[in-house]
């Protein structure tokens, strides 16, 4: 097997596996944005090991410009107009998702797997998350729109809000009890 050592190197290959895995995922009629995710676990660590995980770290740029451009993206789907008119069922169905997600990881990491409520309480925080490219991308792919598309873009960009309140709420009562980030062990 061929380990790619250079990033410039990495980021060609990754692009081209990339745009072969949407053509054929495109050919047997599911979205390309699956044929992407399994490009990368393909040339990943997971099987071939041809993108390394060294390579990823010197990636990050990219990475961030990506999810910055996503985020852009969102925020310019956005019609305030018709989300006025959705807003309250925005508003309930992140509340439920939200409040649901981090109560029940919450559980399941204190009462399942047994740690202690500073472990819990970061874990469930980031469990709330839910990413957008993949959304992003089949609605882009099937040109999707109506107010069903409004309403899954508006939870989304209000999704992203709310995990990063929680997390920063969540870290923030950790560290005002003292917890340093060394002393966080899990199992």
């Amino acid at each position: 097997m061929y380990t790619i050592e250079n990033p410039a190197l990495a980021l060609g290959v990754l692009l081209f596996a990339g745009y072969v895995g949407g053509q054929l995922a495109k050919r047997i009629k599911i979205p390309a944005v699956a044929g992407y995710v399994l490009a990368g676990i393909i040339l990943g660590p997971s099987i071939l090991d041809t993108i390394p995980d060294s390579i990823h770290d010197s990636l990050q740029p990219v990475k961030d410009l990506g999810l910055g451009m996503v985020a852009l993206l969102i925020g310019a789907e956005l019609v305030w107009k018709k989300i006025r008119n959705l807003g309250k069922s925005i508003v309930v169905i992140t509340l439920v998702q939200i409040t649901t997600t981090f109560g029940l990881v919450y559980l399941a990491i204190v009462y399942i797997l047994g740690q202690n409520f500073v472990v819990a309480s970061l874990l469930a925080s980031l469990a709330t998350v839910t990413t957008p490219v993949a959304t992003m991308a089949v609605i882009r792919e099937y040109r999707a729109k109506g107010p069903f598309t409004s309403t899954l873009m508006g939870v989304i960009a209000l999704d992203d809000v709310f995990c990063i309140l929680a997390v920063g709420l969540s870290v923030g009562m950790i560290l005002s009890l003292g917890v340093e980030a060394n002393a966080i062990q899990f199992m």
